[in-house]
């Protein structure tokens, strides 16, 4: 029976990683009999991220509605051998049992057989990365310590691997390869060739640099705390979020701030986090690796590394309001050119609907 691998995270596991070899090397790895696909004209990378965002519309297996999902559909019927697809948010999208259930079905009905390969983290690790990359993209106004005591289990399914999982862990007619992150990330890229039966493929000479989801320093992660609570000053619309939080990595990347990478947690809430996931992860631990999670994920100790405004330097405080209005006019300023182009579509519109643009 023919296999997809398919790679589905979870997030900041070295996804990207990942999906920048295998868009590198993708003809050697074809060679080897593993095939790629790809969704005209998207890179690996592309292609899953558009199942993953076409999954909430697809309902029926045997006839899915969405371009992405009919392309894949032909593709399977037309092309021999195994493949790989990966995404990774994939793994959250699977924690909702109808999406997994559609995937499920719609790979069987087709003759091929689901792999899936995750890789977990410690979960105060997990947690503060989470936090690091909504703020990035300049999701977030609040501190961590404020925006902690969202995290609950109830709240926040997403940090339990047993939530994300369990409908995996379940499937009978699933094969499934869970690793901890910080067991193979010294060698992940080699690794994951192992897991979909690819050793062989030379990993050497390959650059991860370009690739790297590098987590921000703390007085970056303040700059964009900062970005967020002025744009909704102003009242921006958020679907121009994308634009401003591209102009803040770049207006960020220009300055070159030399900072270790924020973590929020104090060693005592670290503890508390780790305990108030314990009972899950035991149970994920023990359905995957029929051991205890501390045996198979090492617990992560870093030193909090935050930024007090309080007790910050007035060239840090400079720096960062310099970032945060360099960041919010370049976004602006992006921002223009589609608007006018919006402002004359909406005109051609109403004239071609027969209506004055006086009346209108």
């Amino acid at each position: 029976m023919r296999i997809c691998h398919l790679h589905v995270g979870t997030p900041k596991t070295g996804s990207t990683t990942i999906q920048g070899f295998l868009q590198e090397r993708r003809e050697v790895i074809e060679a080897r009999g593993l095939g790629l696909p790809t969704f005209p004209p998207r890179t690996v990378a592309m292609t899953g991220r558009q199942l993953a965002r076409h999954l909430p519309l697809e309902q029926d297996p045997a006839a899915p509605v969405t371009s992405s999902w009919r392309w894949l559909g032909r593709h399977l019927a037309a092309a021999d051998g195994d493949l790989l697809i990966t995404r990774e948010s994939l793994s959250t999208d699977f924690a909702k049992a109808e999406r997994f259930a559609f995937a499920r079905a719609f790979f069987a009905r087709r003759g091929v057989r689901l792999h899936i390969i995750g890789y977990v983290r410690d979960t105060p690790d997990r947690i503060n990365a989470t936090y690091t990359q909504h703020a990035k993209r300049l999701r977030l106004t609040r501190s961590f310590n404020r925006w902690i005591a969202s995290a609950s289990p109830e709240q926040n399914p997403n940090f339990s691997p047993w939530r994300v999982f369990r409908h995996m862990i379940e499937a009978d007619d699933v094969d499934l390869t869970l690793k901890s992150f910080e067991a193979v990330k010294g060698r992940l890229v080699e690794d994951f060739l192992e897991t979909v039966g690819r050793g062989d493929v030379d990993a050497r000479g390959f650059d991860d640099r370009p690739y790297r989801n590098a987590s921000p320093g703390p007085k970056a992660i303040e700059a964009a705390l900062t970005i967020r609570r002025r744009l909704n000053d102003r009242g921006f619309d958020p679907k121009a979020l994308m634009g401003y939080s591209m102009a803040f990595e770049a207006a960020l990347a220009e300055r070159g701030w030399n900072e270790a990478a924020f973590f929020g947690p104090t060693p005592a809430l670290a503890a508390q986090l780790s305990a108030r996931y314990a009972e899950e992860n035991d149970r994920f631990a023990l359905a995957v690796w029929g051991r205890p999670w501390s045996e198979r994920v090492a617990a992560i100790d870093r030193r909090r590394n935050v930024f007090d405004p309080k007790r910050a330097s007035a060239r840090d405080l400079a720096d960062i309001d310099d970032l945060a209005r360099d960041a919010i006019a370049r976004g602006a300023a992006a921002l223009r050119p589609v608007s006018r182009a919006l402002a004359v579509f909406a005109r051609l519109r109403r004239r071609l609907a027969g209506v004055s643009p006086r009346a209108a």
